[in-house]
């Protein structure tokens, strides 16, 4: 069994028993417990020991800031797959190296905010995970998805995700606690954006 496959398993039970299985106050994702032996099941991610996680699996992090101001020049230390926008824009970014398992970056617009150090609450937390879940399942450039108060789409010259794996923006959300209202994600480089409609 594939590990896209292991982990849409894993969307589907997380779905089905969110609010059961953990305290509906918690920040969840359920991902597989050791990337290289997913037959291994499956666990549960917090903001208390999604860190823990990274380090178990060897998953290291390159963390970063665009400034939208800047030349491009003065961009080619960006990870290619962490290339979201080509001017105009501030943002934050993470690059997971995956240990073998592909490329993954998330990112998110520095400013304006709707808060530093906190997560969106439910319904937007869910929202969040469930409408990229959505989007990297559709085909064509044009394809958009509505969750919630939010949107998503692909960038320009993706029509498509290849891998259909949205772990690393889940993660992303864990290890950024910030409320933006702007989030990038790229998979083996496909790219998407999500955008809140309404502000805070």
């Amino acid at each position: 069994m594939s590990l896209a496959t292991i982990i849409k398993t894993a969307i589907v039970a997380a779905l089905a028993t969110r609010g059961t299985a953990l305290p509906t106050s918690s920040f969840t994702l359920q991902v597989p417990t050791d990337l290289s032996k997913p037959e291994l099941g499956l666990t549960w991610l917090t903001e208390a020991n999604v860190e823990e996680y990274l380090a178990a699996n060897n998953i290291t992090i390159k963390t970063g800031t665009v400034d939208g101001s800047s030349g491009l020049s003065k961009r080619a230390d960006i990870p290619s797959g962490c290339a979201f926008e080509q001017s105009g824009i501030s943002y934050n970014y993470q690059s997971f190296d995956t240990s073998g398992h592909g490329q993954a970056c998330f990112g998110f617009v520095i400013t304006p905010n709707c808060g530093l150090d906190q997560y969106w609450q439910d319904p937007d937390w869910t929202d969040l995970q469930n409408i990229v879940q959505q989007q990297i399942a559709k085909d064509g450039l044009f394809e958009f998805s509505y969750v919630g108060d939010w949107s998503a789409g692909f960038i320009p010259f993706t029509t498509a995700f290849k891998n259909r794996d949205w772990t690393w923006f889940g993660i992303g959300l864990l290890v950024n606690k910030v409320k933006a209202l702007q989030y990038y994600y790229s998979r083996d480089f496909d790219y998407m954006n999500i955008h809140k409609l309404h502000g805070c």
